[in-house]
């Protein structure tokens, strides 16, 4: 037999022993996950997801280096050099099909699809809204739908093992925000005082959006929100918001705070 077939044979050996190893799960969560592959978009033009230009706020911001700060379902967050402001790249390997996806029966392919298509569709719609519509209420500065030629500006981002990679953000699909801390986390290490303050203004922004006519269907409030520096109180996930008419404003607010108000009852004793 040829040298590269037993070439290719050993290859395959070490890769199932590798797999079959306990140590694998390091290997595999090594760097979070993170790769700059999983962040490039291929996603064809869309004049849907064009939005307005970056104010000069954004433009300097974005010239900052940003070092790694976790992950979340739909991005990979980094925090600014000055500590002000997230970037959030998205993650495109959980919004286009796999390539194994061709070896499904046709049925079961097409509802693959449908699922990514629905879930692309709505991330980056809601982010368009949460940047045209809702800045106010998500601290989102800026959303990068497009690849393009716009911006012009390069930025350098830290991965979580030091590692440095220029990212053209022309290229790129982001969102800039407002960094906030957790909400739980700010209410626990406020005052009394401080934290009904911050519960009443969760509650108070919540209502502002939905007076705009959008909620948010992820029912995962105390995940979602946070507040910023400066006492902001602001939805940091935003990507299930969604435009709805004639809902009961009342109820709409209650059933979105609904895990605030549980958890404030399991975990407040003033």
């Amino acid at each position: 037999m040829s040298r590269l077939f037993w070439w290719l044979l050993t290859l395959r050996v070490v890769s199932i022993i590798f797999c079959i190893s306990p140590l694998a799960p390091l290997f595999t969560n090594i760097n979070d996950g993170f790769a700059l592959s999983k962040i490039t978009s291929n996603l064809p033009y869309r004049a849907d997801w064009e939005v307005s230009p970056p104010s000069a706020e954004v433009t300097e911001a974005l010239k900052q280096n940003y070092s790694y700060l976790g992950k979340g379902a739909q991005s990979y967050a980094f925090a600014s050099a000055d500590g002000h402001y997230v970037l959030k790249l998205f993650k495109h390997q959980h919004l286009k099909e796999p390539f194994w996806n061709h070896a499904l029966p046709q049925q079961k392919r097409r509802a693959s699809a449908y699922r990514k298509r629905t879930k692309l569709e709505t991330l980056f719609n809601s982010y368009k809204i949460a940047y045209e519509e809702l800045s106010q209420e998500t601290g989102v500065l800026f959303a990068h739908l497009n690849t393009n030629d716009n911006l012009s500006i390069e930025t350098t981002i830290v991965d979580m093992m030091g590692r440095r990679h220029p990212l053209d953000l022309d290229k790129t699909t982001f969102v800039l925000q407002r960094k906030a801390t957790l909400i739980t986390k700010a209410i626990q290490s406020a005052t009394p005082a401080k934290a009904q303050q911050i519960i009443h203004r969760a509650i108070e922004t919540t209502i502002s959006r939905c007076k705009k006519g959008y909620i948010d269907t992820d029912p995962a409030f105390i995940q979602n929100w946070g507040v910023t520096a400066d006492g902001t109180v602001i939805q940091i996930d935003a990507g299930r918001v969604v435009k709805k008419d004639n809902f009961p404003l009342q109820e709409r607010v209650s059933q979105e705070t609904a895990q605030l108000r549980q958890w404030c009852d399991k975990n407040l004793i003033w």
